[in-house]
């Protein structure tokens, strides 16, 4: 008799499919087709929840100017993460670096029985200020 081999799961996702997209906002972004945009939030056309409804998933977006306040914008936008170190059990950060373009960021992966699995924000430094979780 032979011990039970490891189970994994067998998911499988549509391929992805991006299409542009854009409001009357500082930002775009390719999407998936499969994620529906919504305005959720205070009628805040610039905030937005991409509904990605056959993956029971959403991807909550919010955008703020910059003015004068960008180090307490990254100071909130980081201490988000930390709100899931109680169930989590690792977050890992990476940066995002883009010179040409001059914008500069944070992705963290959150591992374990958090409610978000990944946070980012993203900036100019100087205009715009974008998060997402």
């Amino acid at each position: 008799m032979q011990p039970k081999p490891d189970a994994y799961l067998a998911l499988e996702y549509p391929e992805a499919e991006y299409e542009a997209f854009s409001r009357d906002c500082a930002y775009s972004f390719e999407k998936n087709k499969y994620a529906e945009a919504k305005n959720l939030r205070g009628g805040n056309n610039c905030w937005i929840n991409l509904d990605y409804e056959e993956l029971k998933g959403t991807i909550f977006i919010t955008y703020q100017p910059v003015k004068n306040n960008l180090d307490s914008l990254l100071a909130d936008a980081q201490k988000l993460p930390l709100r899931h170190t109680i169930k989590a059990d690792a977050i890992e950060g990476s940066r995002y670096t883009n010179d040409l373009n001059r914008t500069y960021g944070m992705f963290y992966e959150v591992t374990g029985d958090a409610a978000s699995q990944a946070q980012f924000y993203l900036t100019d430094s100087t205009n715009h200020f974008l998060t997402g979780s």
